[in-house]
């Protein structure tokens, strides 16, 4: 029971470290868009979703493979730009603190100074 119990913990630990790449990713590709958004010609890109790349990926990280960068045929817009990039943030920021918590109770169940 006990193993049962670590192994699912480390698997959700493990999950929220590959969404955390994930988003950088993601971060990294919007930036790229937004530094793009003034030259005429230039596309969106973006990522496949999580579920698609985690699903081929290893079990210990997640590998993103070339054709998981998504040329879009829509015009890029700054603003559309920008709030994805502020929803991506949000969502980051709201992980990485819900893993430092979970961090920080599972020292306290342990019986660690948190």
């Amino acid at each position: 029971m006990y193993s049962r119990f670590i192994m699912f913990h480390q698997t959700l630990l493990s999950l929220g470290e590959k969404k955390l790449d994930f988003l950088n990713k993601r971060a990294q590709i919007l930036t790229e868009n937004i530094a793009n958004s003034d030259i005429r010609g230039m596309y969106r890109k973006d990522l496949k979703s999580f579920k698609d790349i985690l699903g081929h990926s290893p079990k210990d990280h997640l590998h993103f493979k070339k054709n998981d960068v998504v040329a879009l045929k829509e015009d890029i817009h700054k603003s559309k730009e920008t709030m994805n990039m502020a929803l991506v943030t949000q969502e980051h920021d709201a992980i990485l603190s819900m893993m430092k918590q979970y961090y920080k109770m599972g020292q306290l169940v342990a019986g660690f100074q948190a």
